[in-house]
């Protein structure tokens, strides 16, 4: 990864492990990712958590009784899952790059879990690899997800703090190849399509992560709970709605490993 440094830099300054929880535009992310994991992952079903981040989706499902394997690139990162094992049920934690899973046999696990690999993935070659070993450690017939950023909405997300994005050589490169500060990278709903179709995956949920919350943060951040009820509501009536999809900060895309023709 030829910003594995950068990587590093960043989440040693980062609060990853309050991002999902720390207001109700990052809840939202979270909340619709479990309302759509949780009927598919079982107790003692075998989870491998690829880029678990601080551990908030492993230790989720640990405690839901899933056997669970966190990964993680991050030093600080794994320290933290680590510090949660007291709190927790036992996960089993291993450091290591997204593109590698030579740790794990073929065909090993149940569910693959990639939600922020592919954020710092540049190369197609990368994300590939990527994708390529969470499939070889899956069970044919098990669930595979992966997250993304999407940057038609990642542009929008610019322009609403700096106008002099607004220029025609600005919109045309970050729409074609945008990363920001060679840190993040970022994909559409075409583009992680097109990089799944020739893996054996049948694509079950493609799903607007955070709809259009980003657009609408002040709103939704003053509501009370029964007022963000009602919009979750609303936004898992719509998450699946193609014309949604483009305007999500996050995309998730959720198939299912299928045997090779």
């Amino acid at each position: 990864m030829e910003n594995l440094k950068l990587v590093e830099e960043y989440y040693q300054e980062y609060d990853e492990d309050n991002r999902l929880l720390k207001d109700n535009v990052h809840k939202l992310e979270f909340l619709t990712t479990i309302h759509y994991l949780k009927p598919l992952i079982k107790p003692n079903m075998k989870v491998l958590d690829v880029g678990a981040g601080t551990g908030t989706y492993s230790y989720y499902f640990a405690n839901t009784g899933a056997k669970i394997t966190a990964f993680e690139l991050v030093s600080k990162n794994i320290n933290i899952i680590k510090n949660k094992q007291k709190n927790n049920p036992p996960i089993d934690i291993l450091q290591g790059d997204a593109r590698d899973l030579s740790n794990f046999k073929e065909n090993e696990f149940d569910v693959v879990l990639c939600l922020g690999p592919l954020y710092h993935l540049k190369n197609d070659s990368d994300k590939l690899q990527c994708i390529s070993e969470c499939l070889r450690v899956l069970k044919p017939n098990g669930i595979i997800v992966f997250a993304y950023i999407n940057n038609y909405m990642a542009y929008v997300n610019d322009v609403l703090v700096d106008d002099r994005l607004l220029l025609k050589e600005n919109i045309d490169k970050i729409l074609d190849d945008y990363t920001f500060e060679g840190l993040f990278c970022f994909l559409n709903p075409e583009k992680i399509e097109q990089l799944l179709y020739d893996f054996p995956i049948q694509i079950k949920h493609h799903i607007a992560t955070d709809g259009l919350n980003y657009v609408l943060k002040d709103k939704l951040n003053q509501m009370n709970d029964k007022e963000f009820k009602n919009w979750f509501h609303y936004h898992l009536r719509t998450c699946e709605v193609p014309s949604i999809l483009g305007y999500s900060s996050h995309g998730l895309i959720i198939g299912e490993k299928k045997e090779k023709i």
